[in-house]
């Protein structure tokens, strides 16, 4: 694993690019439908409808508007630009184990803070 870590080349440029796809926030579209009161199961029904409509019509999800979104379902507020962001979509999981960065420097501190004392173990003999 450590020979694994060491020559570990991250791609941002790729990485971000891959994230774009605006299919990958459609469970926001349903979370936002789920907020407003809808059930989940009608929420996921609508939600499978519009992917399959940007599909079919090779259209970028975050292009719709609050109109088209309500031809899906009347409980739609907003556009799917504002509810479907990756930024959003990411800080929108603060939970442990979240994408939310806060969540996530956390996490990262905890596991530093860890390793340290490992090593500490480690150098003293104490394991």
């Amino acid at each position: 694993m450590a020979g694994a870590i060491q020559t570990l080349r991250v791609n941002t440029e790729r990485m971000a690019a891959a994230a774009d796809d605006a299919m990958l926030l459609a469970t926001d579209l349903a979370e936002a439908l789920v907020v407003a009161g809808v059930p989940f199961r009608e929420a996921h029904e609508a939600v499978g409808q519009i992917v399959k409509h940007c599909i079919a019509k090779e259209l970028d999800l975050r292009s719709l508007t609050r109109e088209d979104l309500q031809a899906f379902h009347a409980s739609f507020s907003t556009s799917a630009a504002e509810i479907a962001s990756l930024e959003s979509a990411l800080e929108g999981r603060k939970v442990i184990g979240g994408t939310a960065r806060s969540t996530v420097e956390e996490a990262l501190s905890k596991a530093r803070a860890d390793n340290a004392r490992r090593l500490g173990e480690l150098s003293s003999g104490e394991i």
